[in-house]
């Protein structure tokens, strides 16, 4: 996919096609391994789900945390699904949700809206800036 002609500055351009080149490596290198090959296909389904069962989780530590302290399962295969789908979407044909995965992380982790600490203000922070350039690079390379 190449990125086509924008008012972008070309050192911003530069840069896109230097990282559509590492997502092309990345991608290349990661097919080559059968069991990610059958994985892509499920890839968005994946990350919607692991960003559901982190939701689930927050929502349910809000009613009872007794409860809550037996499902912590569900926040770390919501972590590690979220990473997987992630890599997943990103090598696949459907990278134009990639951004919004992030955004989505990105209110997750101030969901309760109860509590703001500098860790949850600078990892919110890193994910929308990062959402913000893979919006940026998606929607410069999907044109």
């Amino acid at each position: 996919m190449a990125i086509a002609e924008n008012p972008l500055p070309k050192k911003e351009v530069e840069r896109m096609k230097q990282f559509e080149n590492v997502v092309n490596s990345l991608q290349e290198w990661l097919t080559s391994i059968p069991l990610i090959n059958k994985m892509v296909p499920f890839a968005q389904q994946i990350l919607i789900v692991s960003l559901a069962l982190s939701a689930v989780y927050q929502l349910i530590a809000l009613v009872s945390f007794n409860v809550a302290r037996f499902l912590v399962i569900f926040t770390t295969l919501g972590h590690y699904g979220f990473l997987l789908g992630f890599w997943l979407v990103l090598i696949s044909p459907m990278k134009k949700w990639t951004p919004y995965a992030l955004f989505a992380k990105a209110l997750l982790i101030l969901f309760p809206f109860t509590y703001f600490s500098i860790n949850n203000a600078l990892v919110f922070a890193m994910y929308i800036f990062f959402g913000y350039w893979l919006l940026k690079y998606t929607a410069v390379s999907n044109s």
